[in-house]
């Protein structure tokens, strides 16, 4: 997951950015373009876009380097970053591992004979955690594939 503090870095390296070196960022910019049209969407489909866009984060650090406040920008990623990584290692999106706990040992005890989940696509670790001989349905998220 890339940093959402660190974002800045990128979007403001365009700006410092030699003339030449825009036509990766036009590419960039393409690519998020022609994926937008897709009607099966995901965040994963962004990610060869991480090391483009480090390059303009690149150049904006260069800038910072030389500049007198690079101390309070380190210390203010830390500041933003901290709280955010402890919160969604600890607290965030842990209810899915919960749940397949609780239904491990309720199949232990025999008080569960299927279960069906209603949630996203891929948001519950399923066979990875629950090794009981029961069935486990989950939703179909295969993408449409509509003729006109």
């Amino acid at each position: 997951m890339q940093d959402w503090a660190l974002q800045t870095f990128h979007i403001s390296g365009v700006l410092y950015a030699p003339s030449k070196k825009l036509l990766l960022f036009a590419v960039m910019c393409l690519y998020v373009f022609i994926h937008s049209f897709i009607s099966h969407k995901e965040f994963r489909f962004l990610a060869p876009l991480l090391p483009l866009s480090s390059v303009y984060a690149g150049y904006f650090c260069s800038k910072i380097a030389a500049a007198k406040w690079q101390l309070a920008v380190f210390v203010g990623l830390v500041v933003i970053n901290a709280p955010v990584a402890l919160y969604t290692s600890v607290v965030h999106q842990r209810g899915t591992l919960d749940v397949m706990r609780y239904l491990d040992g309720e199949a232990q005890l025999g008080y569960v004979k299927s279960v069906l989940f209603l949630m996203p696509c891929h948001s519950t670790p399923v066979y990875s955690h629950f090794h009981h001989n029961i069935s486990l349905r989950l939703l179909d998220c295969s993408p449409r594939w509509e003729s006109s």
